[in-house]
Parts: C-alpha cells; sequence; structure tokens
C-alpha cells in the first residue's frame, strides 16, 4: 500500500487472509484504519464447543462445528502431519486435485458455486503445479501456530479478537461456525453482521451481501 501511495487503508480477508488482516495493524500502526473479516471460529484442533447457554443460532453452529470436528477434519490432519505425501497425488493427478477442492466447496458452501468458478480454481493450482506448496503452506501455519501456542501459553482452541491490537473499526461478517460470545466475548467488533447465507466462501456464494456489507462499514472511515 506504501507503494502505491495510500497513506491510509482499511483490509478484508477470509480464512488464512483474516489472520493476516488482523495482523496489518501491529504491522502498519495508525494506517490500517479499519478491517473486515469474515468466517472467524473456533480453532480446529481445540476443544469441541460447548452449546450449553448459546443462543440457538449459535447453539447450530457450534453443532455444525463439532460435527465438522468429527468427521471433516482429515484433509487438515493430513496437511498438517504428512504435506509430501498428499503433495504427490495433487501434482501428478488432475482427478486427486479436482476431487480435494470439489469436496471442500460441496461440503462448505451453503449456496451452489457455479461449475465456472470451481474449474477456474482448480486450473490455477492445477496449471501451476500448485498442490505441493498449498500442502506444504498448511503444514508449516499449523506448526508455527502451535509454538506460537506453547510458548504464549495460549489455549489454542480460544481463537478470539483480542481488544488491545485493534484498529479503529472492526467488522465480522459471520459465515458458517462464527459464534460471536466466543470469538467475540468483549464485544471488540464495531460491526457484526449474520445473513443466514453464505458459508465459508461468501465473495463466491453471496458476493452482493459481502459487498454491502463492505460498503455500509467502511463508509464511515472514508
Amino acid at each position: 500500500m506504501t507503494r502505491l501511495g495510500y497513506e491510509r487503508f482499511a483490509a478484508h480477508g477470509g480464512d488464512v487472509g483474516a489472520g493476516i488482516t488482523g495482523m496489518l495493524p501491529m504491522a502498519a500502526p495508525g494506517r490500517v484504519i479499519a478491517t473486515h473479516i469474515n468466517g472467524p471460529g473456533p480453532y480446529p484442533f481445540g476443544p469441541p464447543v460447548d452449546q450449553r447457554g448459546l443462543n440457538e443460532a449459535d447453539a447450530a453452529r457450534a453443532a455444525r462445528f463439532n460435527q465438522f470436528q468429527r468427521d471433516g477434519l482429515g484433509y487438515l490432519h493430513l496437511m498438517s502431519t504428512r504435506p509430501a505425501t498428499l503433495a504427490y497425488a495433487l501434482t501428478d493427478s488432475p482427478i486427486a486435485q479436482l476431487a480435494w477442492i470439489t469436496e471442500k466447496f460441496t461440503e462448505w458452501s451453503d449456496v451452489p458455486v457455479h461449475v465456472d468458478d470451481l474449474v477456474t480454481t482448480v486450473s490455477l493450482y492445477w496449471f501451476t503445479r500448485s498442490g505441493a506448496s498449498s500442502a506444504h503452506f498448511t503444514y508449516e501455519g499449523i506448526q508455527a501456530f502451535r509454538t506460537f501456542a506453547e510458548h504464549a501459553n495460549t489455549d489454542p482452541g480460544a481463537a478470539t479478537l483480542a481488544p488491545g491490537g485493534v484498529p479503529t473499526g472492526v467488522a465480522v461478517f459471520a459465515t458458517d461456525h462464527s459464534i460471536r460470545s466466543l470469538v467475540d466475548p468483549a464485544t471488540t467488533a464495531a460491526r457484526w453482521t449474520e445473513f443466514g447465507r453464505g458459508g465459508h466462501f461468501p465473495a463466491l456464494e453471496v458476493p452482493e451481501l459481502l459487498a454491502q456489507d463492505l460498503r455500509e462499514f467502511l463508509r464511515a472511515y472514508r
């Protein structure tokens, strides 16, 4: 952003991008005027979510997350422990690459993703032979997080918004496993939006809702 000539800017991200977005205010203090993230939730390798005391909507999200922990984490266990084994399959077989990505869109999407978007995504990985590097990226990220949590004496199941390290405004576009009482217990976020539509990939599934939320939130920080 400095090279582009912007002294003040906002940032948006989801999944890994949400983590990067959350760190930007520390990398550029005073310059990041607002951050907008989608999909924060409990840490996958943390404990199951206790549904007691949650409202109906959050209890449903917790139930989905707990089910995901029980039978949906195979991909993450493999990538975070044996990435090279997976890398050979993703680099050698287009069918393996297609199946690997299609499963995620099928399981994690609330709204059907257009086949052109799916094939484009798979093609980007296949023709650049990025399956191996993406598997190793997940491995390295998980190892780094576990090391950080161990040295910081942090509960790896507590993925919360830190009140002391946020910019002027933080907004959350809640998706799939986002539970505010767990992610934002101190109500740090200036805006928390739940539309009831859109899964893990809101930019593909419900782009109009995500764009609307970004515009409405960032209008106050222009």
